[in-house]
């Protein structure tokens, strides 16, 4: 019986955090985001004539028939599964508080939506939105939320329509939809000025 040919790809530490995180997708050698999109191809990389792997077999073996070996593996095996347990934990923490701040997002956005469809909108519901918004612009960019550019774009036009019904001159940030927190933060802090100033 033959040993199977293996091939190893070529992950970056940013893909792998976001199919760890589940916001990406892997099929074969291609990853997408959760809208679908393609983010990377994968490359396969040499594993080397050599056999690393083979190599570390043999050297474990030959110090597990030593005591000494044997103290050396079994606590570098109880340290490395030590540092896993660690590394799961704040990984598990990690994605915990990302998925809270997304859950808060969504409620902010949610609750800005209704108030502003019925034109009973406030100071307190756009400092909400806006707090929490900064709060996800602080995170790594593999771990902030994908959302719908539409959304983004409804806020800035209600943030036109506020300036123009009370006289303030406003335009939007040019930016590309890879900056959309920071157009949505704009639009929200020109809105809680009009508030302000109207106060």
């Amino acid at each position: 019986m033959g040993a199977v040919c293996q091939i190893a790809l070529d992950i970056p530490p940013e893909i792998v955090d976001g199919l760890a995180a589940g916001i990406m997708t892997r099929s074969g050698s291609v990853v997408r985001n959760s809208a679908g999109q393609i983010v990377a191809h994968l490359k396969e990389t040499e594993l080397g004539s050599d056999r690393v792997a083979d190599k570390m077999a043999k050297a474990a073996a030959a110090a597990w028939r030593t005591t000494h070996g044997k103290v050396v593996i079994i606590g570098c095996v109880s340290f490395l599964s030590a540092r896993l347990w660690v590394l799961g934990k704040e990984r598990y923490e990690r994605k915990q508080k990302s998925q809270q701040l997304i859950d808060e997002f969504n409620a902010a956005c949610s609750s800005y939506l209704n108030v502003a469809r019925q034109a009973v909108l406030n100071v307190d519901v756009i400092h909400d939105l806006s707090a929490v918004t900064k709060r996800i612009q602080e995170l790594p960019s593999k771990e902030r939320p994908v959302f719908s550019p539409q959304i983004v774009d409804l806020i800035e036009e209600h943030t036109r329509e506020l300036a123009e019904a009370n006289n303030v001159g406003w335009n939007p940030i040019e930016s590309t939809d890879d900056d959309l927190f920071a157009r949505l933060v704009y639009s929200l802090e020109t809105q809680r000025q009009i508030f302000d100033n109207a106060a």
